[in-house]
């Protein structure tokens, strides 16, 4: 019986990771289609702990955060606007450091979604967890449906 509740759990949460995943790639290639480009400024760093980096860590250890920047930009009707980057690094890396200076695209009509040029992480995660997470949760229903037998 617990085996099985795993198996669902498993499920829940694969399928879970692959939904945010594939959600994070139609706005990349939402922004990638109709947005427009801008120079942005990286005007801070959100803190944020993720639960899969956090069990790596040793007990006696800091857990890791992760950071997404801040980026402040000009749209091109001349309004300020603010956007939390939803890709994302290990603190202390230093390629988001506040003041430094990235070229963004976002959406015209959601100025909150930007994309950073150059991050290719971002688009490559998005894919490789979209992809793993179908397959795990896959597995799973296999091993669920076997162990009803």
């Amino acid at each position: 019986m617990f085996i099985k509740i795993m198996c669902l759990a498993l499920i829940v949460g694969f399928s879970a990771m692959a939904v945010v995943s594939a959600y994070k790639l139609t706005v990349y290639y939402r922004i990638k289609k109709r947005g427009k480009f801008a120079e942005g400024t990286i005007a801070g760093l959100k803190e944020k702990t993720n639960i899969l980096v956090s069990m790596g860590a040793s007990m006696n250890q800091e857990s890791p955060k992760l950071v997404h920047p801040i980026v402040e930009y000009t749209d091109a009707d001349g309004n300020t606007a603010r956007a939390v980057y939803r890709g994302y690094e290990m603190k202390g890396k230093g390629t988001y450091t506040e003041g430094k200076q990235v070229q963004i695209k976002y959406d015209p009509l959601k100025p909150e979604d930007i994309i950073i040029i150059g991050d290719s992480n971002f688009h490559g995660n998005c894919w490789c967890c979209a992809v793993l997470g179908i397959i795990f949760a896959a597995i799973c229903v296999i091993m669920y449906k076997i162990m009803l037998f």
